[in-house]
């Protein structure tokens, strides 16, 4: 079998969050004993050997596992571009002040510019658009780059953010249709799930950001089958495979990167076909560690 690139993986940090979105599938019901942290900080160095480029750090709410801190410490000690993917509510200049040197991107996720939508959708409750504005303006002063996602359902998919996004000026720009996972958010699904033709109306609705040179990536739900290569704090590799994960038998720490990646289905070509690879580089955060 020919070997597999991981060029991208995301390490689910930690199931604990400060929220509560109604179309989470980070709570990883039932796999809560492969939250172990025993050899977590190995897994930046293995992940750089087996040809790993970037690594992007989820939950959960990442800011919330002591283990943040050093993993991304060790990530760019390896030489990995690291991303942390958070809900933006802890983000301070205090944290910024001792990790921006070590974060190259932030992803932040905003659905509405009415509060009172992002209070229903979960996302902790009033002022989630205000406080993602200052998110963005500290990722800029810190010299970080800004990811700016979007989960679109039934109660956003005719809203266009143009103007919000243009003000926030995020490095990428992702829209994700609303995903179900067994187990994780299907209870109440159907209020928020959205066709493949309301996903286009979104889309085409928000286009027009395009035009201030922010690119506009969206994923629909075929998108997402196998694409993303995730792990487990304790080295097993998970995936989403039709509507339900798949968690690999073996972790890495017991047969190495390339076999337990084929455990959970991973289809590169999908990764590539969806966007999966481009520009993570972060010349200003390297020229700073460099001379800093």
């Amino acid at each position: 079998m020919m070997a597999l690139t991981p060029v991208s993986i995301n390490i689910a940090l930690t199931n604990r969050c400060n929220y509560s979105c109604r179309f989470c599938f980070g709570h990883l019901h039932g796999q809560e004993h492969h939250f172990h942290i025993k050899r977590v900080l190995e897994l930046p160095g293995l992940l750089k050997k087996a040809g790993c480029e970037k690594i992007t750090f989820e939950g959960g709410e990442p800011l919330l596992s002591p283990y943040l801190n050093p993993l991304l410490y060790e990530s760019k000690k390896v030489g990995l571009i690291t991303c942390v993917v958070t809900n933006g509510s802890l983000i301070s200049r205090e944290w910024l002040m001792v990790m921006g040197n070590y974060t190259d991107w932030i992803g932040i996720s905003i659905d509405s510019k009415h509060d009172e939508i992002e209070k229903w959708l979960g996302r902790g409750g009033k002022g989630h658009t205000e406080m993602v504005k200052k998110a963005a303006i500290l990722c800029h002063e810190f010299g970080i780059r800004l990811k700016v996602n979007t989960v679109v359902t039934s109660v956003n998919y005719r809203e266009d953010l143009t103007d919000l996004i243009i003000e926030l000026r995020p490095d990428r720009r992702k829209a994700f249709q609303v995903l179900k996972i067994k187990g994780e958010n299907d209870k109440g699904f159907d209020e928020l799930e959205i066709t493949d033709d309301q996903f286009r109306e979104f889309i085409e609705l928000n286009s027009r950001v395009i035009e201030s040179g922010i690119d506009l990536v969206p994923e629909f739900n075929h998108d997402m089958d196998g694409s993303y290569i995730m792990i487990l704090p304790d080295g097993h590799f998970f995936n989403k495979i039709r509507e339900s994960y798949v968690v690999g038998e073996n972790s890495i720490f017991e047969v190495g990167v390339q076999k337990a990646l084929e455990q959970v289905e991973w289809r590169e070509d999908r990764f590539l076909a969806r966007g999966g690879f481009y520009d993570f580089s972060n010349i200003t955060k390297k020229e700073v560690i460099q001379h800093g």
